[in-house]
């Protein structure tokens, strides 16, 4: 198994430089243009300080950045492409979103931070876990909701069996008008949207 590229990954996340992730979407979702997802890394993320929080999962494969979805919030683009924003509400049904997702897959990736960058990586795998998960995902170990990630999805299979470094963002979702209420939900924390970049 190749070892995690952690050099790789580090440069990108620490000396307090904003990072700025853009995935650039097929023609179909956000009209093909860019989603931007600029951050300061930090231990803290609170809303309105910029700062996306950083953790280590799965031996230190994994880097999940947990980045703030809200008006303003550094993770908005992504998560209006994906389902579109009303009044503290989706635009978008949830069969355009899961669309949305499905086409995403494989989008090309670029990452900056300073003078350093990439423009060569992919968005690996995306996923968005519903209302009635997420009492399970905020009560228990990241490693296990990777896991089972792995056993329903393919992609994440692969990314985690590569043993690339994996850079893993997770932004709220709004609430779907008519989906099932269910605990820990709340209107602009009604999903949680998974993507993974791998770091060869």
């Amino acid at each position: 198994m190749v070892e995690p590229n952690e050099n790789e990954i580090g440069v990108y996340l620490s000396g307090g430089e904003k990072v700025v992730v853009r995935i650039t979407p097929p023609e179909v979702v956000n009209a093909g243009r860019s989603i931007k997802i600029a951050f300061y890394p930090g231990d803290a993320c609170e809303y309105g300080t910029r700062q996306a929080c950083v953790s280590r999962h799965w031996n230190g494969q994994v880097t999940l950045l947990t980045i703030h979805s809200g008006l303003g919030g550094e993770g908005e683009s992504f998560r209006s492409a994906m389902e579109g924003t009303g009044l503290n509400l989706t635009f978008y049904s949830i069969d355009q979103i899961q669309h949305n997702l499905e086409m995403l897959t494989g989008a090309p990736v670029s990452i900056q931070s300073g003078e350093s960058g990439r423009d060569d990586l992919r968005l690996s795998a995306v996923v968005r876990l519903p209302p009635a998960k997420l009492e399970a995902y905020f009560t228990r170990p990241f490693d296990d909701t990777m896991a089972e990630l792995a056993e329903d999805n393919p992609f994440f299979q692969e990314a985690l069996e590569s043993g690339e470094s994996l850079l893993v963002f997770e932004i709220c979702g709004w609430q779907i008008p008519g989906e099932p209420w269910a605990p820990e939900v709340s209107p602009t924390t009604a999903s949680i949207y998974l993507g993974v970049i791998p770091i060869p």
